[in-house]
């Protein structure tokens, strides 16, 4: 299992809504950050993956409702 931090605002970029969803993902029972888990928007091309500490920044103009998160060995989880 996974456990998702996700903080998402919305600022204006050359007239646009542009979107900013960034976190840590850490381990559900041991609290400890997961490298390398894909991290996307559900129904889009655009995703991360997490850095050695389990952080993770996506900025797009997508707009999109539900963050996925996966990763081998654990339950993919959305938010």
């Amino acid at each position: 299992m996974l456990l998702a931090f996700i903080v998402s605002k919305e600022s204006p970029a050359q007239g646009q809504g542009k979107t900013i969803i960034r976190g840590t993902v850490n381990d559900a029972l041991t609290g400890a950050p997961v490298p390398y888990v894909s991290v996307y928007l559900k129904g889009t091309i655009v995703g991360t993956l997490t850095d050695e500490k389990g952080k993770y920044l996506i900025e797009t103009d997508v707009k999109a409702t539900t963050v996925v998160f996966s990763f081998v060995g654990y339950t993919t989880e959305s938010k």
